[in-house]
């Protein structure tokens, strides 16, 4: 993975402009500042604009663990819940988790957790397409980071990616 520098202040204002659109009432945006509201607030209408630009992301790497040295003895001195048929010295953590699409050019932010240590990134837009995704930035500090995913992947290529409105704080 090729790690591109970008600058804190980026990765802060997305994360302050996400939780903008967030505060959001969609209920006295449409009416306009100084309205009342009628009736209950809803967030469907936001979550319906929305929910195209939220992606879920699976981040995996490979653990090294060393075996123990019973399990390699031979068979009268083997510990007998040792794994069998299979290599006990590599394993594979997932992750799982969320970002949201920020940029029509395929960058996403995420939560730096998820992907720092990452062998592999995979995103799953709304329509369960699949793309290949790499660090382009990571703030480990404020927990954000931004991915790139690869857009020649796509299969539907003249629709482009659909991106969040981010709000004014």
């Amino acid at each position: 993975m090729r790690k591109h520098a970008i600058p804190r202040h980026f990765l802060v204002a997305a994360a302050y402009g996400l939780l903008a659109l967030l505060m959001l009432t969609p209920a006295s945006h449409a009416r306009g500042a100084g309205a009342q509201a009628s009736g209950p607030v809803s967030y469907a209408d936001a979550v319906e604009k929305a929910a195209p630009a939220v992606v879920n992301v699976n981040a995996s790497r490979v653990l090294q663990r060393q075996a123990a040295p019973f399990f390699d003895a031979p068979r009268p001195y083997r510990y007998q819940g040792a794994p069998r048929g299979r290599d006990s010295s590599r394993l594979h953590e997932d992750n799982q988790g969320s970002g949201v699409i920020v940029d029509a050019r395929g960058y996403i932010v995420t939560n730096s957790h998820l992907v720092n240590g990452a062998d592999r990134i995979e995103v799953v837009l709304h329509t369960g397409e699949r793309l290949q995704a790499e660090i382009a930035g990571s703030d480990p500090d404020s927990d954000i980071a931004v991915l790139q995913v690869d857009l020649s992947e796509r299969s539907v290529k003249l629709e482009p990616l659909p991106v969040i409105t981010l709000g004014a704080s």
